[in-house]
């Protein structure tokens, strides 16, 4: 998948990029995918713990959504016009440790 660079300087740029975090986006679904696949194939007992037992202290919505920030802040910091979801700057599971 394809992500491309948004000017959040100007209303439109801005109502783009919060349209990324509505659960039935493109964007949002294909990182979810990545989620659910981590979460349970991947991720330490501890790091489950996190999402999953009673004093859970963060959410799968919210680690979705700070993945999309990083990818966003990466085209920003590296001047991109848009980047894959598995450029090798991409690091998913490092938004979803916490």
């Amino acid at each position: 998948m394809t992500i491309y660079n948004l000017d959040t300087e100007t209303e439109s740029g801005l109502n783009a990029f919060y349209g990324h975090f509505k659960t039935d986006s493109p964007l949002f679904v294909a990182i979810e995918a990545h989620f659910d696949e981590w979460i349970t194939s991947r991720a330490r007992p501890d790091e489950v713990d996190m999402y999953e037992s009673d004093d859970a202290i963060y959410t799968k919505k919210g680690a979705i959504h700070q993945a999309i920030e990083d990818i966003f802040d990466i085209m920003r910091e590296e001047n991109m016009p848009f980047i894959s979801l598995n450029h090798s700057f991409v690091d998913l599971e490092a938004a979803f440790q916490g």
